[in-house]
């Protein structure tokens, strides 16, 4: 595993869904709505007011948050671990760090995971987690959002920072929905950025990941994992609208792996893509390899690489001829040139 020397500058705005430690809602609100919100009002790794003690008290719906005054969005306040928290079971929790600053460190435990999400419907958002020697996040179950959107376009920005995990975020499982990494989300220096390897060959375990940088960010420049993102199961997930950028490898497809990963920045790999699987014509359509010319590898230009090394084939024409810039908009415009004498689909 990587160093995990990260140091945290985020800024982020105080004073949003703060309220008392526990609020009761009446009984005829929806059945979505927050029974408790739990507010983090301590540091420790345990007793009352801490983190720990809200996840073990967690029921469906509850919102736990977290102190401004405690955890100043301006210089975050580190959350030292010596064990494994919680798991969260009972399914639609909301931990949200926005309006604070927060950092999780896993530094201190032993094979622990940072959030081990084994319920559905949850949603994790504005939190730092760092150093832990297994998953930062671990998610065995569906519908589950690691939220890095804006509540506001105008506020300062709440995603989720990994860095430093073995594994930052681990998907293990999908039903009965989606699960999401969705918004600015930032991972970088682990061995591996995001792994989705459903155990359950028969369940929905689609994933979408839209919009996260993995491996280097605008802010905190280059952090890259040794692998960005490895898929090795067959449900057709959604890559889209990411930054992929200083790996060591880029995206590892395994097995029969398939996703379509299109309209992504793939820049400063020095393998953008790996496909070490089975899958035909594997969807790279529209994205950014950090040259005009598109690929190097099995492509034929001098951007990042695509490599071969399982009997698949990948699709990358058209790709993006133009650098995709930090605000995540594309345009439709493709390659120029004459692409007439090479397949689109490239053994």
């Amino acid at each position: 595993m990587r160093a995990a020397s990260y140091v945290s500058s985020i800024l982020v705005v105080a004073g949003v869904l703060m309220s008392g430690p526990c609020s009761t809602v009446d009984a005829r609100e929806p059945k979505d709505a927050p029974k408790n919100t739990c507010e983090v009002t301590s540091a420790d790794d345990s007793g009352p007011g801490t983190l720990r003690d809200c996840l073990l008290n967690a029921q469906n719906g509850d919102v736990v948050t977290f102190n401004p005054a405690e955890f100043p969005p301006a210089t975050p306040n580190t959350i030292l671990l010596y064990s494994e928290l919680p798991a969260l079971t009972s399914g639609n929790i909301f931990i949200d760090a926005f309006g604070a600053g927060v950092i999780l460190d896993g530094s201190a435990t032993t094979g622990s995971n940072g959030l081990t999400i084994l319920s559905d419907d949850n949603r994790v958002r504005g939190l730092e987690i760092s150093g832990f020697p297994m998953y930062g996040i671990y998610i065995d179950g569906g519908g589950n959002v690691i939220d890095g959107h804006l509540p506001d376009p105008n506020e300062v920005p709440a995603w989720n920072i990994v860095t430093g995990c073995g594994t930052g975020i681990g998907v293990f499982g999908g039903d009965p929905d989606n699960n999401n990494f969705i918004g600015k989300n930032v991972i970088g220096d682990c061995d591996v950025g995001i792994r989705i390897a459903p155990a359950d060959p028969q369940a929905a375990n689609h994933v979408i990941v839209v919009g996260n940088t993995i491996g280097a960010d605008q802010i905190y420049g280059s952090i890259p994992n040794e692998i960005g993102v490895v898929v090795s199961s067959d449900h057709g997930h959604d890559f889209k609208h990411n930054h992929l950028m200083n790996n060591d490898v880029g995206i590892r497809v395994e097995s029969d792996a398939s996703l379509s990963a299109m309209n992504n920045c793939v820049v400063g790999n020095t393998t953008g893509v790996s496909h070490a699987g089975s899958a035909i014509d594997l969807d790279l359509e529209r994205n950014w390899w950090g040259a005009e010319d598109g690929p190097s590898g099995v492509g034929p230009g001098s951007g990042d690489s695509i490599e071969l090394i399982g009997t698949g084939t990948v699709d990358f024409v058209p790709w993006l001829p133009f650098e995709c810039g930090q605000d995540f908009i594309f345009v439709d415009t493709f390659e120029s040139g004459d692409t007439s004498e090479w397949s689109t689909v490239v053994p």
